[in-house]
């Protein structure tokens, strides 16, 4: 039966499918369990009591713990002694996982929905996720391999609620799982991982794991301050490339050497090593879970066809550099070539944005768009003439060149706009890149000598509009124009901010400043919260002494909230760098923290938390919090200010990592 959700709201549709009174619910011990965990008195004794009450499920947990795929070297006879074995975590794990099993394992209402290849998700994402936890700090193995399993619980949702047209737009995908969300999206305004994340927090599961279930999709730049979330994204796409469908494997497989080499250093050899224990320990889970998950993954089979890939976009970039020697002649030179500038002009654009829009889409390539305006060009050349301009804009184009460098590329839009386009930087890097390309042309005058009636020299500035292609954000953009089209508009958000800034495209917030402008002087401003004296002084002098600085002190977080807390008006202060003490009376920095990812105007400023704790509950909290980084005191004990300079430069990578 197919129940009509065209004309519903996205949040109607997510209530239709959450509350749907057809969905299987989870066993009373499941739920019994969730409580029992969240109970800061419950004690081991009482978690294996509750198991122990269900027969059948007690068997299947110590039937699971005692199989190789766990490697006890002593048998576990009971529940008790498995929790004081392996954890109550590991435990909660098991009864969560085969409670959705018995719940969802076959579900009424959800024919033609490909329960194989779901299942074959759940089990190899689930035990990719245990795996690679461990590499992962402050990653929780059995968190990870619950949350993994949990994580597309929401297309099964969504099948049995809507029915028969959630199906249909399933079948549209051909069994390539990675686009069902952008379809989903656009069906109805949210995907599986909204649905799933709703239904789980619906029962209570714990917030970190509805966290990880919202965000698998989502490759997180921020990663580092979320260990779970990185953990469950990775093993979706360790999943993927164990699939059947072989397009969606060899695909998935490129994607994970490029993580696994970027996150974990792992070479081909370690990689391969990893797939073939996914591979075993993900036939024996869904063994014990008793499930199907269709034939084996074959391996070599994948790996070949991900060297044949790599073999043919090889082949394909060599096809494409030959065509550009060839094209080399001074016919296509002029074709291609900005006349005035000496960079690429527009059809050089438009064939470059083509081919690199292409290969994120099959590659998944990273795309950053940057599109400049020069600030107030026509007052420009109304009061010194197109000789001026003309003179004003080969040096833009020879400065954007230097500045950019081997980042991208550089092309003359049209009249005083220029655009660069960049493949595989991150978000923090495109914005820094942009930084480096604003601030070259605004920080020396351009000069005029030789032209009658003009001054020998001018001040030229820059409003930029950044716009990033990624996992992350591709569902933000339909196309290549959209993409574009962002970029254009974010450098209308910095013109109107006051231009001479590089603004960064936010899907939900619009256009907002990557940056806060510098002082008359040039300098970045920093604010400094600590209650120490003698830290205070300390840091102040270390940031001033360094010349690139403006320093403002606070003792309390109840001063930074008040100096920062501003409606409107000539009073607002908006600093590039917030440094915070993390212990201090009355509030902590993690308020302070809290406050700023809560307000517009200070949600992308860097902050670094300093701390003479090493306590991994502390380091957790402030990156959970919204902070950029958690910094040891001790690191500026040896060498404040060479301390100092570095964390001023790590302002401009940092400044939209909290986006």
């Amino acid at each position: 039966m197919s129940v009509p959700v065209e004309d519903l709201t996205t949040e109607d549709v997510i209530k239709h499918i959450v509350g749907c009174k057809a969905l299987p619910s989870l066993p009373s011990v499941a739920m019994q369990i969730l409580e029992l965990t969240r109970d800061q008195s419950a004690t081991s004794a009482d978690i294996a009591q509750c198991v122990e009450l269900d027969q059948a499920l007690s068997g299947k947990i110590l039937k699971t713990i005692n199989s190789s795929f766990y490697g006890l070297t002593t048998p576990c006879p009971t529940i008790s002694r498995a929790i004081n074995y392996l954890g109550m975590n590991t435990v909660r794990s098991l009864v969560l996982g085969f409670s959705l099993v018995d719940s969802f394992g076959h579900p009424e209402g959800a024919e033609g929905f490909d329960l194989v290849a779901h299942w074959r998700r759940a089990m190899y994402g689930a035990v990719a996720a245990r795996l690679i936890s461990a590499q992962i700090p402050s990653c929780d193995g059995d968190e990870a391999f619950i949350a993994a399993m949990l994580r597309d619980v929401g297309s099964l949702a969504a099948t049995i609620a809507i029915g028969e047209t959630y199906t249909a737009l399933f079948v549209e995908t051909e069994g390539i799982h990675n686009t069902l969300g952008r379809m989903e999206t656009e069906e109805y305004g949210a995907n599986h991982t909204r649905f799933g994340a709703e239904l789980a927090a619906r029962w209570k599961i714990p917030d970190p794991l509805v966290e990880a279930i919202a965000h698998h999709h989502d490759s997180p730049d921020h990663a580092p301050g979320s260990p779970l979330v990185r953990s469950v994204y990775f093993a979706s796409l360790a999943a993927d490339a164990m699939s059947e469908n072989s397009k969606e494997a060899t695909s998935s497989l490129a994607r994970l050497r490029r993580l696994s080499s970027s996150w974990f250093s792992m070479d081909e050899a370690e990689l391969n090593s990893f797939l073939e224990e996914l591979k075993q320990s993900g036939g024996e889970l869904a063994r014990l879970f008793n499930i199907d998950t269709g034939s084996p993954p074959d391996i070599d089979g994948i790996l070949d066809a991900a060297e044949e890939q790599k073999l043919q976009l090889q082949i394909a970039q060599e096809r494409e550099a030959q065509e550009l020697r060839e094209s080399n002649s001074e016919l296509a030179k002029q074709r291609f070539t900005d006349g005035l500038t000496g960079v690429q002009n527009r059809a050089a654009f438009d064939e470059a944005l083509a081919r690199a829009y292409r290969e994120a889409e099959e590659d998944g390539r990273s795309l950053t768009i940057a599109f400049s305006d020069a600030d107030k060009f026509k007052t420009l050349n109304d009061t010194h003439g197109h000789q001026a301009g003309d003179a004003v804009l080969i040096e833009l184009a020879s400065r954007m060149k230097s500045a950019v460098g081997d980042s991208g590329r550089v092309f003359r839009y049209g009249g005083e706009e220029f655009a660069f386009l960049c493949q595989d930087l991150s978000i923090g890097e495109s914005v820094h890149m942009a930084e480096r390309v604003r601030e070259l042309i605004a920080a020396t005058p351009f000069s005029l000598e030789g032209l009658a009636d003009t001054p020998d020299e001018i001040p030229v500035t820059l409003s930029i509009g950044v716009a990033v292609y990624n996992e992350e954000t591709r569902d933000q953009f339909a196309d290549a124009e959209a993409i574009l089209k962002c970029a254009d508009d974010a450098v209308y958000t910095a013109k109107e901010s006051g231009r001479n800034q590089t603004c960064l495209f936010d899907a939900e917030a619009h256009s907002t400043p990557a940056t806060p402008p510098t002082t008359a002087e040039g300098k970045l401003r920093v604010l400094v919260v600590d209650d120490d004296p003698l830290l205070l002084k300390l840091l102040s002098t270390s940031f001033e002494a360094t010349g690139l600085a403006e320093v403002r002190t606070v003792k309390t977080v109840a001063e930074a909230v008040k100096l920062l807390h501003f409606p409107t008006g000539d009073e607002a202060y908006i600093p590039h760098l917030v440094v915070t003490d993390l212990n201090m009376p009355a509030h902590s920095g993690v308020k302070l923290v809290r406050f700023m990812r809560a307000t517009k105007a200070l949600m992308t400023v860097p902050v670094l938390v300093l701390s003479g704790s090493d306590q991994d509950k502390d380091v957790r909290e402030c990156l959970r919090a919204g902070a950029n980084a958690y910094v040891p005191k001790s690191a500026f004990s040896a060498d404040p200010r060479a301390a100092a300079i570095k964390v001023l430069d790590f302002w401009a990578i940092a400044a939209q990592a909290a986006a």
